[in-house]
């Protein structure tokens, strides 16, 4: 029997970018978050089985303040009317030095994405 995390409902602002084929690039909101799955409202259809990393803004801080995301990259398992269900993959924490690169997609690495070391 395969044990089913807690779903818990959390509303945070996110941004995602489709890992492969036609780059995708977009903004939604989230509806519930697990260990295993997250859902998210977004403004199109994003195709099934897909890969996809998404970036939400977490709402806690470390104690000096500094602000944190939450990356996770995963599958796409579904999309109903805008409505995404991603199977996650990996999910980490990264430092946030400032709210215009977080909103900023173009990154160095060349995927879009740029990576913010913790203490960067």
């Amino acid at each position: 029997m395969r044990y089913r995390y807690a779903s818990y409902p959390v509303e945070l602002p996110v941004r995602y970018q489709m890992q492969e084929g036609d780059p995708v690039t977009g903004e939604g909101r989230t509806l519930t978050i697990s260990r295993e799955t997250l859902h998210f409202l977004c403004d199109r259809t994003l195709s099934p089985n897909r890969r996809i990393q998404v970036v939400l803004g977490w709402p806690a801080a470390l104690p000096d303040g500094t602000g944190l995301n939450l990356w996770i990259r995963g599958t796409i398992a579904g999309c109903v009317a805008g409505c995404v269900e991603v199977r996650v993959g990996t999910y980490e924490f990264k430092t946030r030095r400032d709210a215009r690169r977080i909103n900023a997609l173009v990154g160095k690495n060349g995927t879009g994405w740029e990576t913010v070391a913790a203490g960067s």
